[in-house]
């Protein structure tokens, strides 16, 4: 998991928000301490602040930021977290689609994109999070490749962009190999089957064949 950044003005704002229940529940552990004539040690009071404010930021960074009352949501931030699968189509051969699974790993503050395919996995070192139209979001990354087996040439390790936009059960995306691949291409996919956890168990009923096909257009066809 690494930080990334969003077009969310409230972000910073958060963490000063965040100093309010924590500072609240503070004075309420010292008055409750006080009635019950209980006299904190200084290595317990001094830092008692602290540790309330990281264990708010804490579950908020992991849970709470994902919640919503109604249409209200406890933060701006677009979710882009999931697990899917599908077929990415490099312009080395167009007529190829390899089967892929992509994980988003996503946090408030932290997120990872990781792909896999028969060949090779990649993970992504820095992103940007937005949102684009209504219940679509952009995740736009640098990933790094690296192959099961190294073979050199059109096998090798190499840094890549990446962009996918995903909306309901659907995502599309396009990516960009640098050197020595220097390849572009697409990507296809759909949600995973509600339940699905691991990214090996998806991978295997994708190359058996058991889960629900997968939209890809027609070279050339407009997405």
């Amino acid at each position: 998991m690494h930080d990334y950044s969003v077009a969310d003005r409230a972000r910073v704002a958060t963490y000063a928000l965040l100093c309010v229940p924590a500072v609240g529940m503070a004075l309420v552990l010292a008055w409750l301490l006080n009635r019950a004539g209980v006299r904190a040690p200084w290595f317990i009071e001094s830092p008692s602040l602290a540790f309330l404010y990281g264990s708010i930021l804490r579950v908020y960074d992991t849970w709470l930021w994902k919640w919503n009352v109604g249409p209200l949501r406890f933060s701006g931030v677009p979710r882009v977290d999931g697990l899917w699968y599908g077929y990415l189509r490099s312009s080395f051969d167009a007529s190829v689609l390899t089967p892929a699974v992509l994980r988003v790993d996503q946090t408030w503050s932290s997120l990872c994109v990781y792909l896999e395919t028969e060949r090779s996995r990649s993970y992504s070192v820095a992103a940007h999070v937005r949102a684009r139209l209504r219940q679509e979001s952009v995740v736009e990354y640098i990933y790094h490749n690296d192959p099961f087996t190294i073979r050199g040439g059109d096998l090798a390790s190499h840094r890549g962009t990446a962009c996918h936009w995903a909306k309901l059960e659907n995502l599309e995306g396009e990516y960009y190999s640098g050197r020595p691949r220097m390849n572009q291409g697409e990507m296809f996919m759909r949600r995973a089957p509600a339940g699905t956890k691991a990214v090996s168990d998806l991978k295997r009923d994708l190359l058996a064949g058991l889960l629900p096909d997968v939209a890809v257009p027609e070279l050339g066809a407009e997405t």
